[in-house]
């Protein structure tokens, strides 16, 4: 990991984000993933069956969020390809 992304993640509150997950009935989390992307990555769509957070470190990030009733439009990858979960 470089530097820049290691003092990102340094930088983090990390109070804050366990004050966030008490506020917002978000409890339980057992992992954290970080995704590091560049300026411009457009990351398809996927399905998540947990609850998430997602919190830049740096810049800005928009997410689109399809109601469930939608999930029929999505066209979801069969089960055995590499982007299963993805639409």
């Amino acid at each position: 990991m470089g530097k820049q992304a290691l003092n990102a993640l340094s930088a983090c509150d990390w109070a804050q984000v366990k004050a966030l997950e008490r506020r917002s009935h978000f409890t339980g989390m057992v992992s954290i993933s970080l995704i590091i992307g560049q300026r411009g990555v457009v990351h398809p769509a996927e399905f998540d069956e947990s609850a998430r957070l997602i919190m830049p470190l740096r810049g800005d990030v928009h997410v689109i969020v399809a109601p469930p009733h939608q999930w029929a439009r999505m066209y979801p990858y069969p089960v055995s390809h590499p982007l299963d979960k993805c639409a």
